[in-house]
């Protein structure tokens, strides 16, 4: 059984290490319906970007979410992952991973408990900013209050490529920008969920046009839909799109494993997951998602 906070599950599949976290701190109502037990829904990250050559050309972008309650194992490959937490130290003592796992860790300054201090991972070569700080029910940071809070944060990040907070406004990540004087940030981090991929690249490039600096995609699926097929056939126009697009960094599903329903409230349907309920098993969309070739 997952613990009520954290999971990880350490296993090799085709020689590679399949690398699990999770936490509780994402409790957006989109993510979570009303009758959700919000503690023990834990939200789990992959992050897989891999530099293979030949041909055809494996994804080189890849990562995942997941947000589950159950353990998983044998089914996801990653070399990169993030729990919106700033150490795996904590999983990492409780579950015993062994210590070549964190290597692919990337640590993220949520923004919320900033008062606690900022502790990140020595060994990490990204640092993420803030997780939606331009919605109440995550950050929920002016940006007044944000510009404050990156100076500090920039003390940790030397050696690092620091990504700006996550945002689905970009709006408020450009007056953030514009208000952050000298302020450092070498990537940029958005949200976006359509069920159109060539909304999806709109915003994209929009984002690219403002900012001229390597996207990361960390959140996006179709929202609402209860269609399997609506997601899949979205999934095959987008994909390919974000591996040759030259200012995509990294993109990730949401989510890997997902069991809540849009009849409920949820924003992000069952129909989205990517391994099936009670199962380490994928779904149709979980194949083509990880054995999507370009």
């Amino acid at each position: 059984m997952c613990s009520q906070w954290f999971i990880s599950v350490c296993s090799v599949i085709n020689n590679h290490h399949i690398l699990l976290s999770c936490s509780n701190s994402i409790t957006d109502n989109r993510y979570f319906n009303n009758t959700g037990n919000k503690d023990q829904n834990l939200l789990i990250t992959i992050v897989k970007s891999a530099l293979l050559h030949g041909q055809p050309k494996r994804k080189t972008k890849f990562r995942l979410n997941i947000n589950t309650d159950h353990i998983i194992s044998d089914v996801m490959v990653g070399l990169y992952r993030y729990d919106w937490q700033q150490s795996p130290d904590r999983m990492h003592l409780r579950h015993h991973c062994p210590l070549n796992v964190r290597s692919g860790y990337v640590p993220m300054v949520n923004g919320k408990n900033f008062e606690r201090g900022i502790h990140v991972s020595n060994d990490s070569h990204y640092l993420l900013g803030f997780n939606e700080p331009d919605h109440h029910e995550q950050s929920n940071l002016t940006v007044a209050q944000a510009t404050v809070m990156w100076k500090e944060l920039e003390k940790h990040a030397a050696g690092k490529t620091l990504v700006s907070p996550a945002v689905t406004n970009l709006n408020w990540l450009q007056q953030f920008l514009q208000h952050c004087h000298n302020c450092r940030v070498d990537h940029v981090a958005v949200h976006i969920y359509r069920c159109d991929a060539h909304q999806i690249m709109a915003f994209l490039k929009q984002a690219w046009d403002r900012f001229h600096k390597p996207i990361w995609l960390t959140e996006f699926s179709c929202p609402h839909t209860t269609s399997e097929n609506d997601q899949l056939r979205m999934m095959r126009e987008i994909l390919p799109l974000l591996e040759s697009a030259p200012y995509v960094f990294r993109y990730a599903w949401f989510a890997s494993r997902w069991l809540k329903h849009a009849s409920d409230g949820a924003w992000v349907d069952i129909s989205a997951t990517l391994i099936k309920e009670n199962t380490s098993e994928l779904s149709a969309l979980g194949h083509y998602y990880n054995n999507f070739m370009h």
